[in-house]
């Protein structure tokens, strides 16, 4: 590390030497900021904040998706339909079929629990580069576009990704699950910190395609267990759900559930609804390869510090650390427009970007700067640092340290 220069200087207050460094127009290339990007695992359930009360499943396998739809019929009794989304060639986006089927009612279901699929519209989903989907359907006679959101229930929540490893070991077991002997309905489970929430498919009496919903907890003794009050709603029928809370009236307590996994593929779903109590066992639904596995997601990265360290030791940890990457920036090396030789790129942080930004011509204390200076190869050489320390009468102070080598 070497400091060629250590002592505040002085610049005039109507613009100083910072503004100089990170001028827009001085230097060509435009500040900017990295966008966020999109998850690149979409499973999950997925709302519309403020029409609560339907949702959209999504389990990614492979390049399919299988979707399942929880809303409510002409009737306004709630409803599920699915289908099996398979990936384009543009990037993020599945589109398919959408289909509705009957079966035999949850309570005497033996094998085979679906007796019919009738086609009944299509969808597009598209993954956007917030974080978002975007929804397009058509159902009967009647097109939609509906932005989503994850919906998160609990301050822990989880991210998921491709696997074609073993899950046995998972302690997360967001998923769609199933009775292999019984295909043709299922529960969808969205497991964060100590609660699953349930979404159950299955059927009426009538055989008629019913969901039910409820938040299972995890027992305090025994990590693999869950339980929790089954949940029965209704609601605005799908075609008419159109920016206000999709379910109507209060949900009606019908029952109650307990899922106790073996491990993190296999377990047991005992539940009782509508007076009848019934016990079956239940495994991961795949249908592609690689499946999806889930778990908490990563504490956040606390974002970097806004002010700039100015004592020698600690502004070169911070430097080799390369903290200051993710601020406000130039978008591209370039040849020096400066006294500094060959090439740079240069970087303000957020005190200097807002200020820049608010079209300032006098910058607050601890705005800074950072120009990356690099060999004609762009290899990374060292760094040159400026700090505004204080305000004077007339005049402001920049410390700057140049260079820190790399």
């Amino acid at each position: 590390m070497n400091q060629l220069n250590d002592k505040p200087r002085k610049f005039p207050r109507t613009r100083t030497a910072l503004a100089a460094a990170l001028s827009v127009a001085a230097l060509g290339f435009p500040l900017h900021v990295v966008p966020q990007t999109a998850p690149p695992n979409v499973s999950t359930i997925w709302w519309v904040p403020s029409e609560s009360g339907w949702g959209l499943n999504l389990n990614q396998q492979g390049n399919s998706v299988f979707a399942a739809w929880f809303t409510y019929g002409e009737d306004g009794k709630a409803l599920w339909l699915y289908g099996l989304l398979e990936k384009q060639a543009s990037a993020d986006i599945w589109s398919g079929s959408v289909l509705r089927t009957t079966g035999v009612p949850f309570d005497q279901i033996t094998g085979a629990a679906s007796k019919t699929n009738d086609t009944v519209g299509t969808a597009i989903i598209t993954a956007t580069a917030d974080g978002a989907l975007l929804l397009q359907q058509t159902i009967g006679t009647t097109t939609q576009t509906k932005r989503m959101e994850r919906f998160a229930f609990d301050a822990s929540t989880t991210v998921c990704s491709s696997t074609s490893a073993s899950r046995a070991d998972a302690t997360n077991y967001q998923d769609i699950w199933f009775n292999e002997a019984e295909p043709g309905w299922g529960i969808n489970l969205i497991h964060q910190g100590k609660t699953i929430f349930v979404a159950w498919y299955t059927y009426r009496a009538d055989g008629t395609p019913q969901w039910l919903s409820g938040t299972a907890t995890q027992s305090a003794t025994d990590a693999k267990k869950f339980s929790g009050a089954l949940l029965r709603t209704t609601g605005t029928p799908l075609a008419n759900i159109n920016g206000a809370p999709a379910a109507t009236g209060a949900a009606e307590t019908v029952g109650m559930l307990d899922f106790t996994f073996t491990d993190g593929q296999t377990g047991a779903m005992r539940y009782t609804l509508d007076g009848k109590t019934q016990e079956k066992p239940i495994k991961r639904f795949v249908y592609a390869s690689p499946q999806t596995v889930c778990a908490p997601a990563p504490a956040p990265t606390p974002p970097p510090p806004a002010k700039v360290p100015v004592d020698a030791t600690s502004l070169n940890a911070f430097l080799q650390a390369g903290n200051y990457k993710a601020w406000a920036g130039e978008a591209a090396i370039h040849p020096a427009n400066s006294p500094h030789p060959t090439n740079v790129r240069s970087f303000a942080n957020p005190i200097l970007e807002a200020a820049m930004r608010a079209g300032a011509t006098n910058f607050p204390v601890d705005s800074a700067t950072v120009k990356e200076m690099y060999t004609s190869a762009n290899q990374l050489r060292g760094w040159a640092v400026g700090v505004k320390t204080q305000t004077g009468a007339g005049v402001d102070y920049v410390r700057t340290r140049f260079p820190f080598q790399k």
